[in-house]
């Protein structure tokens, strides 16, 4: 009787341990405003897929040094920019909407999307715009595009926005503000609802908004 009563024992512990030990494989914590935030401002995008996708042409504009990090040696700012005329031909060809918004409204000079890259400059190579060689610096976009993923920001709420990445940020000329170690993210607002975003890595020691570009809480090239 004594060893049935262990063996049942035994099977009732084992069954316990093995539900635990599930449990703890198919559980986990959820993720923090601040965590997705982190997460964003070090890896915002797919560059690459992005470029790619996009077709974007050489701009040329720059940001002035005194804001951005130190280059590696040979490194140039590089600025690829999208218009009205070229998303209209991308939606047309492909076989998805890539830019949700009616792009009659804009202006046909008007650039929507934006990356701002150090590109190396060495060698011919190097110099090609279909090399992926680039250290992403800045994004500007007034068009909701599926490329951004699940940080398409434009048309999202000022609530929406704060569920995803918290409440700690400064709003400034109707701007929310995100900064942390010199990365920021810049979102638009009119009537609560994102109408533009910037996203830029400047240098560490830019903190306040009296340190910030001229230019950066504007729809405007920096």
């Amino acid at each position: 009787m004594i060893y049935i009563i262990s063996s049942r024992l035994l099977y009732f512990f084992c069954v316990i341990s093995l539900l635990g030990m599930a449990s703890s494989f198919t559980t986990s914590s959820p993720i923090l405003p601040e965590q997705h935030l982190i997460e964003y401002l070090e890896n915002p995008i797919n560059f690459y897929a992005v470029k790619k996708e996009l077709r974007f042409l050489n701009k040329g504009s720059k940001l002035s040094k005194k804001y951005l990090p130190i280059p590696k040696k040979g490194d140039i700012q590089y600025s690829y920019g999208t218009f009205k005329g070229l998303l209209k031909s991308i939606n047309e060809q492909g076989d998805k909407i890539l830019i949700k918004d009616p792009l009659e409204q804009f202006s046909s000079s008007e650039t929507l999307i934006s990356f701002l890259t150090y590109k190396p400059w060495r060698t011919a190579k190097d110099r090609y715009i279909t090399t992926n060689n680039e250290t992403l610096l800045g994004i500007r976009s007034k068009v909701s595009y599926t490329g951004f993923a699940n940080y398409d920001f434009v048309h999202k709420s000022q609530k929406e926005i704060e569920a995803l990445f918290g409440k700690d940020y400064l709003l400034e000329q109707n701007c929310m503000l995100y900064l942390r170690n010199g990365k920021i993210l810049v979102l638009k607002l009119e009537n609560s609802q994102v109408i533009w975003f910037k996203y830029y890595t400047l240098q560490k020691e830019i903190k306040t908004i009296a340190q910030l570009p001229p230019n950066l809480l504007v729809w405007s090239e920096l």
